[in-house]
């Protein structure tokens, strides 16, 4: 996320908790901590955060974590459908013949 990025995220999270104020060093501390994240991703965590019930705005660690969680399973689930593609790729090739080697 950059900079911007980082602001309408805490936007977000401040009007799901209202005890969570933005301030000018709250988001430099997010911005620097979350820079490696995707903003569609940390608002996709965010909301499934939201959802569960809970008084008080999400740490900042917590949220990282689960965007890097979400990450890896999602890259994980990627190379599932990429490992049956080459699967599938294969049984659609004929077999060779021990005379066409």
């Amino acid at each position: 996320m950059d900079k911007f990025d980082t602001i309408q995220f805490l936007a977000v999270m401040s009007a799901a908790y209202p005890s969570f104020e933005v301030t000018d060093e709250r988001i430099e501390v997010w911005y620097e901590i979350m820079f490696p994240i995707h903003l569609p991703l940390a608002l996709n965590v965010l909301k499934d955060i939201m959802k569960t019930p809970r008084e008080f705005a999400p740490s900042i660690g917590m949220v990282y974590n689960a965007c890097v969680t979400r990450k890896h399973q999602m890259l994980d689930k990627l190379e599932t459908v990429e490992r049956l593609s080459n699967l599938k790729l294969l049984e659609s090739k004929p077999a060779v013949t021990p005379e066409e080697i």
